[in-house]
This record gives C-alpha cells, structure tokens and sequence, in this order.
C-alpha cells in the first residue's frame, strides 16, 4: 500500500470519493466510444466521430454526452470503493506471508477484479444498453444483466486491476504528478492490450443482440470491428486511471489528516 498505516476503513471511502470525480469527467468520453462500437455493430460506422458528435452537440446539448450518467454515478461509488478497498486490503493481508512483492500486487490485483466484477457487471450492462438503444430504462433491465458479458468484463477488469495496482504501488509515488502519470501509462497499456475484449463484452451486453450469442461467433463474424473505439478509450483509459489513482492518494491523505 502507499501507506503502511492505512486505516482499513479507508480506501474503502477514498475509493467511493474517486469514483464521484472519475465519472464526472470520463463519461462522456465512454459514451463516445460506446456509441463507435455499437454503430459499426449496425454497420452503420462513424467515418467521422469529430464531427459525429459535434453535430449531436448543437443538436442535444451537452446533456446528451452524459446519457446514462445516473446509473454510473449510482453504480460506480459500490464498485470503486469495492475495487480499492479490496485491493487495499490485499495488499495489507497478504504482506503476512512470505510473498514476492511482485506476485503479491499482482495477486491483489486478481482477487479485487473478481470481486469488483460481480458488483460491476450489471452496471455496465445497463448503462451499455442506456447509451446504445433508444429504450426507457424499464424495458431495458432484464435477469441477464447479471451475467451477460460477465467473463470477457472480469478478464478486462482483471488486466486493469493487476496493470494499475503493480505500476502505483511497485514503487509508489511521493508528489501527485507522478501518481498520475503512473496510473495513467497503466491504464493506457491495459487499454490497448483489452481493447479487443471490451468490444466483445459491448457486444454481449447489448440488449436483443441476436447476431452476437456468444464470444467465438463475435470472433468469427466481427473480427474486423475488434479495434472501432480504439482511439477515444486508450485516452479515457489513460486519464480514467490517472485521476482515479490521484484522487485515490488525495483523499487517503486528507482522511489521514482528518484523523
């Protein structure tokens, strides 16, 4: 952990405080990538995003670019606070043991993806449905939503888990710039390496998605349209991950003050 005498309670809070901000300024830019990919799902590609979403702009407003952005605030403080205080947790519990430091972040990493998972999975599939059809959200909750894409998004959620937490705290940052750029260079690689993955767990996700029932037929089928959002989610990746690490170490030194 960055701190050795981190307050159990507190990752578990400062992680639901990232969580708030994160999705304040990464939404828009998952919405963007979002809609890429279920467009060409459609075959219906944007040849041209800049001007795509720019016309939606002076169309909607600047509200369109936050469809869906109650659920993910309502969902993403349980599953942050989840992912870090799980992770943070780890750390701490498996120090016990005599355990490489390496192998040990990467094992946090593991177990908290996991967990974060089974918390996240329903979440993204809703707000994955909200921003590709045009349904009131009664029509697109479903059972399903528990396990649909669940594996693709727990191995997704695994190469980020085990990226962030062993760039962050191999050797852990002492000022807030190189938290950032720490967090930010692991979420970008592992946004490149799951790129692929994320659009076969879009493609899961998506309500009455018939052509796409299972990953091999995504694989078969639509091989071509594994890299479409490429571009707009490695640079969410890279500021997701780096002001959710900054603002993770932020408010677990003013919770540290407030002691």
């Amino acid at each position: 952990m960055m701190n050795k005498n981190i307050d159990t309670k507190q990752p578990f809070i400062a992680g639901a405080l990232s969580g708030i901000f994160l999705s304040l300024y990464i939404h828009p830019i998952d919405l963007i990538k979002t809609q890429m990919q279920g467009a060409a799902q459609k075959n219906m590609p944007i040849l041209n995003p800049i001007q795509y979403f720019r016309n939606k702009l002076n169309i909607f407003g600047i509200h369109y670019f936050y469809s869906g952005f109650i659920i993910r605030i309502i969902g993403i403080v349980p599953v942050k606070a989840t992912y870090w205080g799980t992770q943070g947790a780890c750390n701490d519990y498996l120090k016990k043991y005599d355990i490489n430091h390496s192998r040990r972040l990467i094992t946090s990493g593991i177990i908290s993806a996991c967990v974060t998972t089974v918390i996240d999975n329903p979440i993204e599939v809703l707000k994955t449905r909200i921003i590709t059809e045009k349904k009131s959200i009664s029509k697109l909750i479903s059972r399903d939503m528990i396990y649909k894409g669940f594996v693709p998004n727990m191995i997704k959620n695994m190469v980020f888990s085990v990226s962030i937490n062993y760039n962050i705290n191999l050797k852990p940052a002492d000022n807030y710039f190189t938290q950032f750029f720490n967090g930010g260079f692991a979420g970008l690689c592992a946004g490149v390496i799951t790129q692929p993955i994320d659009y076969i767990k879009t493609e899961r996700q998506r309500l009455g998605n018939q052509s796409a029932k299972s990953t091999m037929s995504i694989l078969k089928t639509n091989h071509n349209k594994l890299l479409v959002g490429l571009v707009p989610r490695s640079i969410m990746c890279f500021f997701y991950t780096g002001i959710g690490s900054t603002t993770y170490l932020f408010s677990i030194k003013t919770l540290k003050t407030l002691e």
